[in-house]
């Protein structure tokens, strides 16, 4: 909660005798900014340890004050009712406030409203707009979100091209979803140059982040023979993996298909390399 600032004030009134104006001023601005920017601290912490009662108390009077990250966190907490009661039309209004001062996280989660019609009507073409702005800030979700517009034709014209585009530089932010969506750009020849090698990096790279469907990937990847060798204990080894995330198709794979393809030595190899994967990732 932001606290009063006289007592700081006072105590540098006998150094600020005699000085100017100008100084004595700048130097009370200085004190108020650090403080504001403490007391939006604790309140981000206090949202993230699940403390809502005490980020409220926090950050509200931040938000007031116009400090987006406050703003950003304040949304969010009315968008979710996290300890106040939950009003989207609050949680657009703080959320707004905020991506007005270019906060990207913001206006990925505006575009986000927008595109999926919560607490506003369905504005595909502002979703867009939202998610470009925060997308060229480098926001990585939002990057995403963009390429999905833009592979399925909402609020842009289809565009696979720049759907792979946007995908590639979530997926080299780290952002495993990207990463598998890259993937099946790469399988499917869509918006590149079809590359199955290329295609089961990728998924590798978003299954080493617990990403149950790249995991599934891989395992369609191997039992085919698309990318890599064909090898169906491999194969059962990431069904494994994928069903232990609790991917359901992989889990009927993993239950009932491996029988089509594996004896049962074969289907407790496939289970040691499972567990072998998990345990060094």
């Amino acid at each position: 909660m932001r606290t009063d600032p006289m007592p700081y004030l006072r105590s540098i009134s006998d150094f600020l005798t005699g000085r100017s104006t100008v100084l004595f001023v700048g130097l009370l601005l200085c004190v108020a900014t650090e403080m504001a920017v403490a007391d939006t601290a604790a309140g981000v912490e206090a949202f993230e340890a699940g403390n809502y009662e005490t980020a409220y108390e926090e950050l509200n009077p931040e938000a007031e004050a116009g400090d987006p990250v406050a703003q950003y966190y304040l949304g969010g907490m009315y968008l979710q009712g996290s300890y106040v009661e939950k009003d989207l039309e609050r949680a657009r209004h703080w959320l707004r406030s905020a991506s007005e001062q270019s906060h990207a996280p913001a206006k990925l989660e505006l575009g986000y409203m927008y595109s999926n019609g919560i607490g506003v009507a369905t504005d595909n073409e502002k979703a867009v707009f939202l998610y470009r702005e925060a997308a060229e800030a480098g926001d990585a979700i939002a990057q995403r979100n963009l390429g999905l517009m833009y592979e399925e034709g909402e609020g842009v014209e289809r565009d696979a091209e720049l759907a792979a585009r946007w995908f590639r530089r979530a997926a080299e932010q780290g952002d495993a979803v990207a990463q598998r969506l890259l993937g099946t750009a790469y399988m499917w020849g869509s918006g590149v140059e079809q590359d199955y090698g290329q295609g089961v990096q990728w998924f590798l790279e978003a299954a080493r982040q617990g990403d149950s469907q790249a995991q599934y990937m891989l395992y369609n990847a191997h039992i085919q023979g698309l990318g890599v060798p064909q090898d169906p204990v491999e194969a059962f080894k990431w069904a494994k993996i994928a069903a232990d995330n609790g991917h359901d198709w992989a889990t009927a794979e993993w239950s009932e298909t491996w029988q089509w393809f594996l004896d049962e030595e074969g289907r407790r190899e496939a289970a040691r390399r499972a567990e072998q994967w998990q345990r060094t990732h």
